[in-house]
């Protein structure tokens, strides 16, 4: 049995530590942020909890597969350093995706951002490659 810790639950956005393996987990929620300044002040709050972490000695884990769909671009230009910052100075980057189109955005955001990362479908392949072993 997987054991966490619950360090925020919102309307956006459940982190949870699997304290056992130093990763952190972000899931997004299907609540889609209605305006800009409510993604920001979500982010915000998603980066000082994963600063605490410690995201040099973590791994983070970021399931994006609930998460509504959305590329205007507006959105696009206020969620990129966003997403850079959640993202940077973590050991490994597990991205989770449940969808071809979603993982073509993911790929988008890799490339655009220069961060190192990689992209599942499957939670259990997610973990282990944070924790080094070989997919289930």
């Amino acid at each position: 049995m997987k054991r966490s810790v619950e360090l925020l639950r919102n309307r956006h956005v459940v982190i949870t530590d699997q304290s056992a393996s130093r990763t952190v987990c972000v899931k997004r929620t299907a609540a889609p942020f209605v305006t800009i300044p409510e993604m920001q002040a979500t982010f915000t709050e998603i980066c000082r909890i994963l600063d605490d972490y410690g995201r040099a000695t973590a791994n983070l884990i970021v399931d994006t597969r609930d998460a509504p769909p959305r590329n205007d671009p507006e959105f696009e230009v206020a969620f990129g350093p966003l997403r850079t910052k959640m993202l940077q100075g973590f050991r490994k980057v597990a991205i989770l995706v449940s969808t071809p189109i979603g993982r073509l955005q993911v790929q988008r955001h890799a490339r655009e951002d220069g961060l190192p990362l990689r992209m599942f479908s499957d939670e259990d392949e997610a973990r282990a490659y944070c924790l080094g072993r070989p997919s289930p």
